[in-house]
């Protein structure tokens, strides 16, 4: 989306932003000198970002041997991804338990604004700092087991958006589990974590669920990307 705001020499104290997303019509807004330009964009961010969310190309839609995706007893959730790159280097998370490299991100809350989640889940895992240039990249879509709550299948949509972070990471704020997961914060070679993951795909029994998604992921990431 392109984003313009100007200050007409003939409109004096009152200001234009032209939001100029692809196949859309364009939309004026005027904005007055009194009405607080942050909140402007805090009431127009989440609904243009929402919409771009729900409109993110889809990379993949994977099933899982033992999910049925036509299930009666399906528990949806949608998760936000971070990609973030420094040349080849990306920022990632390692677990001990599983012994993988995944994108940083997570469940969105219910009622929470995906932008605000992926910040969020960017923030408390990795102690990013700086967090900006956010741009959509693509959804992936797939379907588990879940076995909770009368459940059998769990359908999940990651939305991934690449970012920016200032190179300096903070202390991070991961949740009990995670912090016995062995999980952690690390800046690696986007190909070693590639080869780390698929090896831990073809020779390691501590694989988690989640592996076959991120490793797909970092290969559409250099496709693309790098």
């Amino acid at each position: 989306m392109c984003v313009l705001l100007f200050k007409p020499v003939f409109l004096s104290g009152l200001f234009f932003a032209l939001f100029l997303p692809v196949n859309y019509p364009i939309v004026v807004v005027l904005h007055h000198r009194y009405f607080p330009i942050q909140q402007l964009f805090d009431s127009l961010d989440c609904r243009a970002f929402n919409s771009t969310s729900n409109n993110m190309r889809l990379l993949k839609t994977a099933i899982h041997p033992d999910a049925d995706p036509n299930s009666s007893f399906i528990f949806s959730r949608q998760a936000a991804r971070a990609i973030v790159l420094n040349g080849e280097n990306i920022l990632m998370l390692y677990t001990e338990r599983y012994h993988d490299y995944t994108l940083p991100g997570g469940g969105v809350d219910e009622g929470e604004d995906i932008i605000k989640g992926l910040i969020r889940e960017l923030t408390e895992e990795t102690g990013a700092k700086g967090i900006a240039d956010i741009v959509p990249f693509g959804r992936y879509e797939e379907f588990r087991p879940w076995y909770k709550n009368n459940f059998n299948t769990i359908h999940m949509n990651s939305y991934c958006f690449t970012c920016s972070v200032h190179d300096e990471l903070g202390k991070t704020q991961l949740e009990d589990y995670e912090m016995h997961n062995g999980m952690r914060p690390v800046w690696l070679n986007i190909h070693d974590a590639i080869k780390h993951n698929e090896n831990t795909i073809k020779n390691s029994d501590k694989k988690g669920l989640s592996i076959e998604r991120e490793t797909f992921l970092l290969k559409v990431i250099i496709d693309e990307l790098i």
